[in-house]
């Protein structure tokens, strides 16, 4: 499944209708004290590498908008913590896109929202927390310590995958919409991925690729993928070997599990298991009440599952 994203959000762009610019908060220095951002601020337009230090907490208050320049980024070696509420999301999303926050870029009718998509977030301090945001056109989130993830969008994701996690992440009501590359990218020596009544569709690779760590899926929709769920052999051995001395990767071989959940429409496979461990995938629903096609179940007519998936009891 292949997305030509740059070039179908032109047309998009040219149909926004331009807010009037009332002036944006520039953030270009490294945030070296705990800082709290307002919506008074709105918009605050993020340039260049941009460092919150560590030991120091970035709080984004509800309806914050933060809008980042071509090659800006967030670098937290501190706390990250977006505290959006129902009603007010905070919004983190390219410079170029007027639907949020205005026409900040002054280009009228010319918006391109997806012409300043190359700007990430990489959140390397602990502590730090997402809820009830939005975020859009951009290269991803990199996540280095465990980080919970509630009520929020991301989507438009271009070259990289939507998150790419190295610690731990906890998915809780979120959907992951369109993009390129993965959705979920879970790397080496991560230790768990939580994933909770969330939505992951329209990606050009895996909904979510495991490459080490357990994982734990329930009451969510992959969907619409080129695969579902790609399960890797990890790149690192059970044994690791740190000074001359062999100690466990005690990441390796924890269980994988997705139940009542929904994966249908991805291209190749509903999932993909090219590691020895075992995939428990019961109580699924596949496409199709035959549930999913093996040789084990020739009569199957949902999303194709590999060897080393257990499917019993498909809804």
């Amino acid at each position: 499944m292949k997305y030509s994203l740059k070039n179908s959000l032109i047309v998009l762009g040219l149909f926004c209708i331009p807010s009037v610019v009332f002036g944006y908060t520039v953030v270009s220095s490294d945030i070296e004290v705990d800082t709290v951002w307002n919506k008074v601020g709105n918009p605050y337009v993020v340039e260049g590498e941009v460092s919150v230090f560590y030991g120091k907490v970035l709080t984004l208050n509800p309806g914050v908008i933060v809008k980042f320049k071509s090659g800006s980024s967030f670098f937290v070696d501190g706390s990250l913590k977006v505290l959006g509420i129902e009603n007010e999301k905070v919004y983190l999303t390219s410079f170029s896109n007027d639907s949020v926050g205005g026409d900040s870029n002054s280009d009228g009718l010319l918006t391109n929202a997806s012409s300043e998509y190359d700007w990430n977030v990489v959140v390397n301090g602990l502590y730090s927390e997402i809820h009830h945001a939005d975020i859009s056109f951009s290269e991803g989130l990199t996540i280095g310590k465990f980080t919970p993830i509630s009520n929020t969008n991301i989507s438009y994701t271009f070259t990289n995958p939507a998150i790419s996690v190295y610690g731990g992440l906890a998915l809780e009501q979120v959907t992951l919409d369109t993009g390129e590359s993965h959705g979920v990218l879970f790397g080496n020596f991560s230790k768990t991925l939580s994933v909770a009544s969330s939505t992951i569709s329209g990606f050009s690779g895996n909904g979510i690729r495991v490459v080490d760590g357990g994982f734990l899926i329930q009451n969510s929709i992959i969907k619409n993928n080129s695969i579902g769920i790609f399960v890797e052999e990890p790149y690192v051995p059970i044994l690791i070997k740190i000074r001359n001395i062999f100690i466990p990767n005690v990441y390796a071989g924890l269980v994988k599990t997705i139940q009542n959940s929904s994966l249908f429409g991805n291209t190749e496979y509903a999932i993909l298991n090219d590691s020895s461990d075992t995939i428990f995938a019961e109580n699924n629903w596949w496409g199709d009440s035959s549930g999913p096609n093996h040789l084990s179940n020739p009569q199957g007519n949902g999303g194709e599952v590999s060897d080393r998936v257990i499917f019993s009891n498909s809804l």
